[in-house]
């Protein structure tokens, strides 16, 4: 019944996704309709998240409001249908005919609702509740907020490619809770690998995982290898370190440090480099990815910046305080200040080894080393 209606009533239409807010979107389109009464009927159909909201209408109003709201990075769905929006009023009363009958029952599990924005007890779940449904904005972030500030800190999107998961963690960013959101399929990959694959993410972030009910019955235990130590000594350029093991050393002999090649860390290298490392994170494309924009309006966390210094120092040779890439600077500018020319900074492990031979070092050395220390995530 709901599709029939919808089909009706929906078709011809479009839908346009906004990165603003509600607020700022209503009063767009209130401009719009005292300059042309026929923009009356374009409304806001959903509100996803923080600066995520899509409006629907008639497809030639949605294409000129297109032209009207650059600023806010408009992008067109791909539907023929412009679902949510106000002018959808007979479709609802279709559906609450159709559904009459339905008699609901108390809900086994908790439901918060994307048409109230807040949780629903199962008996209001009637026919008058889904006709809204069909009609009302999707309110998704109201919804997400009430499961955020009842304790609900773990989201799993089911779906056949990840739509909401973004919205989902920008919402838990935005209410300070650290919360975790994770898809389940995705386009052109092997389900079931995306399948183990959230499931080990929910795990890691500590969810409890019914092992026995995933690998029933008896499984051999298979040895790992241990890490392969180098057993390298790294010291600070300038300080004397212990003497080279003589030539011929026996089998448990150290091997002299090596000597540090210089970096081959050009601004252009840097920066593809951090484009195709975020843009692999973030799972864009590395194209969607402007170099000029400040990292403060790109959906990127702390998370992405401790895996991204990472990458850069095993592919630049160099250490990288974590405060480089996180004051808010654009991919470019980060670029730039990584590949600008000057002295070489000890890294961690080489800080670490020079904490027992402080009274060797000069003032300038032990700055430099508690300088390395407080900037890095592992001190």
């Amino acid at each position: 019944a709901r599709a029939e209606a919808l089909h009706r009533h929906a078709a011809g239409g479009a839908m346009l996704a906004l990165r603003a807010e509600p607020a700022e979107v209503a009063e767009a389109l209130a401009r719009a309709t005292a300059a042309d009464p026929a923009f009356g009927a374009v409304g806001i159909a959903a509100h996803n998240g923080p600066g995520a909201v899509v409006v629907a209408g008639p497809r030639e109003r949605i294409d000129a409001l297109r032209g009207q709201l650059t600023e806010w990075k408009p992008t067109a769905l791909e539907t023929d249908y412009a679902f949510h929006h106000p002018g959808l009023g007979p479709a609802a009363e279709e559906i609450e005919r159709a559904l009459a009958p339905l008699r609901p029952r108390p809900a086994a599990v908790p439901l918060y609702s994307t048409t109230t924005g807040a949780h629903v007890e199962g008996v209001a779940l009637d026919a008058a509740h889904w006709a809204a449904n069909a009609a009302r904005p999707v309110a998704f972030r109201p919804a997400v907020d009430g499961l955020l500030n009842d304790g609900i800190t773990a989201f799993v999107e089911l779906g056949p490619h990840p739509a909401l998961t973004s919205h989902l963690r920008r919402a838990a960013r935005a209410a300070s809770v650290d919360a975790v959101a994770v898809p389940t399929l995705r386009r052109d990959r092997d389900e079931r690998v995306e399948l183990w694959r959230a499931v080990g993410a929910l795990w890691s972030a500590g969810l409890p995982v019914d092992w026995a009910r995933l690998h029933p019955g008896r499984h051999p235990v298979v040895p790992l290898p241990t890490y392969p130590w180098q057993r390298r000594r790294h010291w600070l350029p300038g300080v004397a370190g212990p003497p080279a093991p003589e030539a011929g050393g026996g089998p448990g002999a150290e091997r002299p440090a090596e000597p540090v090649a210089a970096p081959d860390a050009t601004a252009e290298r840097v920066l593809n480099l951090l484009v195709t490392e975020v843009a692999r994170v973030m799972e864009v494309s590395p194209d969607e990815l402007p170099p000029d924009r400040p990292t403060r309006h790109m959906d990127v966390d702390s998370v992405v910046f401790v895996e991204l210094k990472s990458r850069l120092e095993n592919e630049l040779g160099v250490a990288i305080p974590l405060t480089a890439l996180t004051e808010g600077l654009s991919l470019r500018e980060i670029a730039q200040r990584l590949a600008a020319p000057g002295p070489r900074v000890p890294t961690v492990e080489e800080a670490h080894a020079a904490l027992d031979r402080l009274d060797e070092l000069s003032e300038a050395e032990v700055e430099q080393i508690l300088k390395v220390l407080e900037t890095n995530e592992e001190w």
